[in-house]
């Protein structure tokens, strides 16, 4: 296929997977949103850079695209970069996109010193050095949101703007029910092995029937990841909290509930609300709109 035709099908396949996930149009000729994803992702890989560098003698792999401002985005744990093979198409064209592969992730190679979020901060610093960059946006999902926080608060002038998705400040065990959440998946894996748990983690991260590709592709990923690897990034997470680091923030945030209230997620947002009164606001739907003093 030449090259404008890719890109016209890569954007056609953009705008019927942003308006309808489940189903995507004939037009198309692909029967579902989860085969543009595909697409998408196929495309990316091929237009984008694919280098690894070393960083202190660890290797370390990273796509390239776009141009702009910096934006860098940080996958989280079980997963690689390539999950943020959708979103890229959208982003490379306003800003130049760098997407890691965390240490001991994907097509990188395992930390030299083991698993800690500050080193993961550390060596995605080192990786911006690299291409100079002295101002940069960042994204961060799950583990890859406190890596993101983590980087701020190592260079809090460095970071233009700052989004969290699905991410806390602190993974400490504050309470049972957090306990249960964070080591039930890690005590299964030795048990039941990195396929099964993943296939169980999938099933909860999407559980109704339109999502079966999501579901389908999420174990299937989370369960090619080392075992060792997985628990490594995992008891990492939970040794980390930034909780007592963060002062009251000097620009305004915004926060778009994506589904059902969780009193874990809305207890965290109360205390970072509180400490940041008149910079914080939410903005969505049911029952997870709430004003700071939720």
């Amino acid at each position: 296929m030449r090259t404008t035709q890719t890109a016209e099908l890569i954007d056609l396949c953009l705008r019927n997977y942003r308006n309808n996930p489940p189903v995507c149009s004939a037009r198309c000729r692909h029967r579902s949103g989860e085969e543009c994803r595909t697409l998408l992702l196929g495309a990316y890989q091929t237009r984008a850079r694919m280098p690894t560098t070393s960083l202190n003698g660890q290797s370390l792999h990273y796509t390239e695209s776009g141009h702009g401002e910096f934006l860098l985005l940080i996958h989280g744990l079980g997963s690689s970069g390539a999950d943020w093979g959708l979103q890229i198409p959208a982003l490379e064209g306003h800003c130049r996109v760098i997407v890691p592969d965390l240490p001991g992730s994907g097509r990188s190679a395992p930390p030299l010193s083991g698993y800690s979020i500050a080193g993961f901060a550390q060596s995605l610093w080192s990786l911006l050095d690299q291409f100079g960059a002295t101002s940069v946006n960042i994204a961060g999902f799950s583990l890859g949101g406190a890596v993101a926080l983590e980087m701020v608060l190592q260079r809090p002038a460095c970071v233009r703007r700052l989004a969290l998705i699905n991410s806390l400040a602190t993974y400490r065990l504050e309470n049972w029910c957090k306990w249960l959440e964070a080591w039930i998946p890690l005590a299964l894996v030795p048990l039941i092995g990195m396929r099964r748990m993943a296939r169980l983690a999938a099933r909860r991260l999407f559980p109704h029937p339109w999502q079966g590709p999501l579901r389908e592709r999420a174990a299937a990923v989370m369960g090619a990841v080392p075992a060792a690897t997985y628990l490594g990034m995992g008891r990492a997470l939970l040794r980390w909290t930034a909780s007592d680091r963060i002062q009251p923030l000097t620009a305004d945030q915004r926060a778009y509930p994506g589904g059902p209230s969780n009193g874990r997620f809305a207890r965290c947002r109360h205390r970072f609300a509180s400490a940041n009164p008149h910079r914080w606001w939410a903005e969505g739907s049911g029952p997870t709109r709430c004003p700071p003093a939720c």
